[in-house]
């Protein structure tokens, strides 16, 4: 038989390993009742669905999720990771069984949220772990197909998530914020800090914490005290803890393994976390140059249709300028011409009135004239004859003032005054 404290020099590295084997011999004592439940619970779901007759397998579980479905749809590109291609499409059950199942399971889950991307529907009606796989955490446990291939932590989410396993235990599961934490939230604790430790180290305060805790939980009076594994793996537990646990080599190779595995699966799952950032970026840089150069191309068509408009409504507004201008200038020309012709005849009419005044005005003056030469020459000594003599020469000089004054306002105006 192989010693724990060959393995390591340090006794906190032993204590590290010790908590492995600890957490493995617990997971054993939980295996009887988590494996009886989850197959009571598919057989309850399929007897009440099915009632005898022979269970189909008809659906992916892409095909009964809706999308998107939060914490499992990945839209990137209008193309989404759980619905694509077409077959994956989200559609009723054809037989009204499929969504029953998934109903039945929503309903036993503690806070509604299935891990939907660890479990395969169309395994549901013939593997009752891949039912148990939906109270499981979201990722990792795609591939676990059993009890034997599941981890700790599994387990123990199966445990917390499934509601049917508050008749299995003493202690209340769902507590609210404030509350001390459980057993079973405990063990996970355990197991979290032993598998995320840096150091590989565990000081005696925390493994016997560990020892306590996990003894506690598969002690619980309500269903693992009467549980024949739950009690072996208490005794396992006991002489591990007091070091008169003997272990075979195979078993410490095997808890090695299992410590190694869960150490390189977290390496692996940081890895591929790692490069699908990377490729992420590189989709993002590629989708960004090419946002960019379309952005480019849909600019400088742009700037063309925009100049093309430009110089298209240049032209039009020039033409109808030209045109108004053109209809403009006819429009002066017609009126210029017609002011021309109205006033050429204004001026022929004045002209004329201006030589029928004048005739007129020549006969007047020349029979006032001749009236007062006649007064003139009857009587030139007359007193009264030269009196009228005078008039008659203040008439000639009235008539001819006038004639001139007229005369001279017909050229100023063009209008005659009569």
């Amino acid at each position: 038989m192989a010693k724990l404290a060959d393995v390591f020099s340090e006794k906190e590295r032993t204590n590290w390993l010790k908590s492995w084997l600890a957490i493995d011999i617990a997971k054993s004592g939980l295996q009887h009742l988590v494996k009886t439940e989850a197959q009571n619970f598919h057989s309850s779901i399929y007897t009440s669905i099915f009632s005898m007759q022979t269970p189909l397998v008809c659906c992916s579980t892409a095909n009964l999720l809706t999308c998107p479905t939060p914490k499992v749809c990945k839209i990137w590109r209008k193309t989404c990771s759980m619905h694509d291609p077409a077959s994956n499409y989200t559609r009723p059950c054809p037989v009204n069984i499929c969504d029953k199942v998934m109903g039945q399971i929503a309903n036993n889950h503690r806070y509604r949220g299935p891990s939907w991307k660890c479990t395969s529907a169309q395994r549901w009606a013939s593997h009752p772990w891949e039912i148990a796989k939906c109270y499981f955490p979201e990722d990792g446990y795609d591939k676990q197909m059993s009890f034997e291939d599941t981890d700790f932590n599994g387990i123990i989410s199966f445990l917390l998530n499934f509601k049917p396993f508050d008749q299995r235990f003493s202690f209340s599961i769902k507590q609210k914020p404030t509350d001390p934490a459980c057993l079973l939230t405990k063990a996970r604790d355990i197991c979290k800090a032993v598998r995320h430790t840096s150091v590989c180290k565990v000081t005696d305060i925390d493994l016997n914490d560990y020892f306590t805790t996990l003894t506690d939980l598969l002690g619980d009076p309500t269903s693992l005290a009467h549980d024949s594994s739950a009690q072996d793996a208490v005794i396992k537990l006991q002489q591990l803890k007091q070091d008169t646990f003997k272990i075979t080599t195979a078993e410490m190779c095997n808890g090695l393994k299992e410590a190694q595995q869960i150490l390189q699966k977290v390496e692996h799952t940081a890895e591929e976390a790692i490069d699908e950032i990377k490729k992420y970026i590189l989709t993002c840089t590629d989708d960004i140059k090419s946002q960019t150069g379309i952005c480019k191309e849909e600019i400088l068509y742009s700037r063309d249709q925009c100049k093309t408009e430009i110089v298209t409504q240049t032209v039009s507004c020039k033409k109808i300028l030209d045109s108004h201008t053109t209809t403009c200038k006819n429009e002066i020309e017609k009126k210029t011409n017609t002011c021309k012709n109205e006033f050429d005849d204004h001026i022929i009419k004045c002209k004329s009135e201006f030589d029928n005044n004048a005739a007129k005005y020549k006969e007047e003056l020349k029979e006032a004239s001749e009236n007062v030469l006649h007064f003139i020459t009857v009587d030139e000594y007359n007193p009264c004859n030269y009196e009228l003599a005078r008039e008659g020469k203040y008439i000639i000089l009235f008539y001819t003032f006038r004639w001139f004054l007229e005369k001279y306002e017909r050229n100023k105006t063009g209008i005659l005054l009569i």
